[in-house]
């Protein structure tokens, strides 16, 4: 903090605290004592808080305490944030399926590897629009068959359903 700077703290803490007194001495101990990196906007607002809660007399130390333990709480949620974007963007890398995998996959699943019938209707589960792969609950595309089992059922009893229309209306 410059030495301006911590003359207009100075100012601030003598408007509290008329057993202060200003002189240059003290400004100069103060500067020498508030660490470097703690803004005038931050001091100022500490002073205002302390005074609201405190009679005795405020010290450089009150200040650094509060700017070092505000400095390590911005560095914690830093530190979050950045882990959880690692894992985000961990858990949104698809993994290859190996093609031997996908095939009895499939074949369980009862659907042709290109079979893209269940585009036709929305998902219900993913909510995917016609037309569009389902994702996974990460966002990813699904990378075995197209859909959820279940739209492709939908699908299934959509087709039964026009298959019927149509049949009934040739009678």
């Amino acid at each position: 903090m410059k030495k301006s700077e911590v003359a207009m703290l100075f100012a601030v803490i003598v408007f509290y605290d008329q057993r202060i007194q200003f002189d240059e001495g003290k400004l100069e101990a103060w500067h020498l004592a508030l660490d470097d990196d703690m803004p005038f906007e931050y001091g100022r607002k500490i002073i205002v808080d302390y005074y609201s809660e405190n009679t005795s007399a405020i010290m450089p130390a009150n200040l650094n305490e509060k700017w070092r333990s505000h400095r390590r709480y911005v560095r914690e949620l830093d530190l979050q944030e950045k882990n959880r974007n690692r894992l985000e963007s961990e858990q949104n890398k698809a993994v290859p399926i190996p093609p031997d995998i996908k095939a009895k996959l499939l074949a369980t699943l009862g659907i042709s590897a290109k079979d893209d019938s269940a585009l036709a209707v929305e998902c219900d589960f993913c909510e995917a629009p016609i037309g569009k792969r389902c994702k996974t609950p990460n966002g990813i595309e699904f990378t075995v068959g197209v859909a959820h089992p279940s739209r492709y059922e939908k699908a299934k009893d959509a087709t039964v359903e026009e298959n019927q229309r149509k049949d009934s209306s040739q009678l």
